[in-house]
């Protein structure tokens, strides 16, 4: 994307894509970290037709949500610190994030691959 995240994209056809998801063990979100929220947004909204809203998050300044017929899909905000190159981050779903360790966590595959996990409400029993 203009922002230098490396994002991946594919048409359907006969796979639609994640047939689970938002259950324990499967994607849930994806969150972009780029310095430049505008143009990735601008870029996105153009590309695949995501309508977007900007909402100011206490403690992280600005963050974007992507929508698809109003619903968030993704999410984009500054990286938490400098020298965090632009980036997306995939989070899978734990019944027990504390366990798998932290309320939230990045951790990366045997092959080098980063992603997040998250507990989330309706799976924890929050």
């Amino acid at each position: 994307d203009p922002s230098g995240a490396v994002v991946s994209l594919w048409q359907p056809k006969e796979h639609i894509g994640a047939e689970i998801v938002n259950e324990t063990g499967a994607f849930t979100w994806a969150e972009l970290q780029t310095p430049d929220q505008d143009a990735a947004t601008e870029f996105f909204a153009k590309l695949i037709g995501w309508d977007v809203g900007v909402v100011e998050m206490e403690g992280l300044g600005a963050m974007t949500f992507f929508k698809v017929a109003g619903e968030d899909v993704a999410s984009a905000m500054n990286p938490p610190m400098e020298g965090i190159p632009p980036h997306w981050q995939a989070y899978f779903a734990v019944d027990d994030c504390d366990a798998s360790p932290g309320r939230m966590a990045a951790v990366a595959d045997p092959s080098g691959g980063n992603f997040s996990i998250i507990a989330l409400a309706e799976a924890s029993g929050s």
